[in-house]
């Protein structure tokens, strides 16, 4: 790879944007979605090559999408590019169409989006954001900017400024296909593996005829490595436990694994003011405060978006509500950079 261009500002080689989003999950496509919606020149870097992995790769297709429209507009506006690619079916999503959703409400608002980049770093120079550094397959790529959202899967970035504390009721949940089942598929089983300790397995129907998704929770972090070291043993129980499986055949597990972060990030603002709502366990709104997002005294320009915010509160057993509140996350940390 090339030679870094560290200094941003007087690289001649940098490009220039309003607003640096990292991380084209949820939380960050809704962050790029709110500043460009703005008339701001906005810049979605991804690692992978889609956005919206929560949904994309990650099988979760159950929400509610015209109750939250109501309340996000980010969601409405997915909602909306959702149906025009013909993705929705009166309560799932089409996670293939949900892709092209995605890159549907980013050409709306003319954000720019490069796949299969890295954030390597934030430049910063009196306490405010400066410009970022991307790495790339081909080299280092430097962009002048005075705004970021880290809505990155484990805070990259935010691990540089803010602090992390261990968050011990970490947890994950894995998704897999069986086609060809025949039945009622309405129940939830559970059992003990060595290993993983106890699972949880609910089965819900898909739009496609024939088809089960399994959910499959383990109360304790668990490793996509770790699932798939016990997935062979988990398919016959699979079929045991649930007998319209019986006859189906296992056809694909999820690419991410839903997973409660091990390290919640704090700032140490005491700027308590509410930023706005999100929902709770109970489906009551939580109030995420500005503290939760940012620290302008420590870093002016910089706002935080993921899951692992201290006191966000995220259950990836509870697949609607977290993708919902992925949403709504990210619209506040769009916000709250709109707002300084």
């Amino acid at each position: 790879m090339g030679k870094r261009p560290l200094d941003v500002r007087t690289n001649a080689l940098a490009d220039d944007y309003d607003a640096v989003v990292f991380g084209g999950g949820i939380s960050g496509t809704a962050a790029a979605y709110v500043l460009a919606r703005e008339g701001l020149r906005v810049l979605l870097c991804e690692t992978t090559g889609t956005l919206g992995r929560e949904i994309v790769r990650g099988r979760n297709q159950f929400a509610g999408l015209p109750r939250y429209s109501e309340v996000s507009s980010a969601v409405r506006e997915f909602f909306r590019c959702l149906m025009l690619h013909r993705g929705w079916f009166d309560g799932e999503m089409d996670p293939a169409a949900a892709a092209v959703a995605f890159d549907s409400m980013m050409e709306q608002v003319g954000a720019d989006v490069l796949f299969q980049v890295w954030p390597s770093e934030v430049c910063a120079e009196g306490g405010r954001i400066a410009g970022a550094v991307l790495a790339t397959k081909t080299g280092y790529r430097a962009i002048r900017t005075t705004k970021v959202v880290d809505a990155t899967s484990h805070g990259k970035l935010a691990q540089s400024w803010f602090e992390g504390s261990a968050n011990p009721d970490a947890r994950t949940v894995l998704h897999v296909l069986f086609n060809g089942a025949d039945g009622d598929c309405e129940t939830e089983q559970s059992w003990t593996t060595v290993g993983l300790g106890e699972i949880r397995a609910s089965c819900r129907p898909t739009y496609w005829p024939g088809e089960r998704r399994l959910s499959l929770c383990a109360d304790k972090f668990v490793t996509r490595s770790e699932w798939m070291l016990h997935l062979p043993s988990i398919v016959p129980e699979l079929k045991r436990s649930f007998p319209s499986l019986s006859g189906s055949a296992f056809t694909y597990v999820a690419d991410d694994v839903g997973q409660t972060p091990r390290l919640r990030f704090r700032t140490g603002s005491i700027d308590t003011r509410a930023a706005g709502h999100v929902e709770d366990s109970e489906g009551l709104p939580y109030e995420i405060r500005r503290n939760m997002l940012g620290d302008p005294l420590r870093l002016q320009g910089f706002a935080m978006a993921g899951s692992w915010l201290e006191g966000m509160p995220f259950d990836p057993a509870q697949e609607e509500r977290s993708l919902m509140n992925a949403f709504r996350l990210g619209e506040l940390a769009g916000r709250s950079l709109l707002a300084d």
